[in-house]
C-alpha cells in the first residue's frame, strides 16, 4: 500500500467508528460485528504504516552512509588532483631548467620564458590606509536577534515555529 493511500484508509476507518452499531429491537444483541472487523482493519493498517516508516528511515540510512561514501571519495579525488598538479609543477619546473631561459622551437613546441612583476604583502598593517579599498561588511547575529523577536516586535522579522522529525 502506498503511503498516502495508508493516511487517507485512517481518516475513512476513523470515520466510520463513529457509526453507531446495528442492534437488534427484540434481543437487544448487536446484529453486525463491524465495530471488531474495523478495528482488526485498523490494527493491518497501523502494521502497514510502522512497515512503511521503518522502511522510508532504512532508505534515508542508506542515502547517508551513500553520501558519506561520496564524502571520502570527493577527500580521495581532491587528494589526487593535488598530487597530479604538483606532478605538474614538478615538470614544468624541469622544463624551465632545461630550456635555461632560452627560446626553443622543437618543431612541435615552442618554450620560451617572460618576466613578470607581482607584489607580495609581508605586513599588511604596516601599508598606509589610502591603498585599502572601503568594505563595509554587515551581518546579522539572528541568534541574539532571535531572542530578542521572541518578546519584542521587530520591523522585517517574523519568528517561525518549526516542528522537525526525531529518529532515534
Amino acid at each position: 500500500m502506498k503511503t498516502f493511500d495508508i493516511l487517507s484508509e485512517f481518516r475513512a476507518l476513523e470515520e466510520l467508528l463513529n457509526i453507531e452499531p446495528e442492534i437488534n429491537p427484540e434481543t437487544g444483541e448487536i446484529t453486525s460485528d463491524a465495530e471488531s472487523e474495523l478495528k482488526a482493519y485498523i490494527d493491518s493498517l497501523n502494521q502497514e504504516r510502522d512497515i512503511k516508516l521503518n522502511n522510508i528511515e532504512r532508505l534515508k540510512r542508506e542515502k547517508k552512509a551513500g553520501i558519506e561514501a561520496l564524502k571520502q571519495e570527493i577527500d580521495r579525488l581532491g587528494k589526487r588532483v593535488k598530487q597530479e598538479q604538483n606532478s605538474i609543477d614538478s615538470l614544468t619546473n624541469l622544463q624551465f631548467y632545461l630550456t635555461n631561459g632560452n627560446k626553443i622551437d622543437t618543431g612541435l613546441y615552442k618554450f620560451g620564458t617572460r618576466k613578470s612583476t607581482s607584489l607580495k604583502v609581508i605586513d599588511e598593517n604596516s601599508i598606509p590606509k589610502e591603498w585599502f579599498k572601503e568594505e563595509i561588511i554587515r551581518k546579522l547575529d539572528k541568534r541574539e536577534l532571535l531572542k530578542y523577536a521572541k518578546e519584542h516586535s521587530v520591523d522585517g522579522v517574523e519568528v517561525v515555529k518549526k516542528v522537525s522529525l526525531s529518529v532515534r
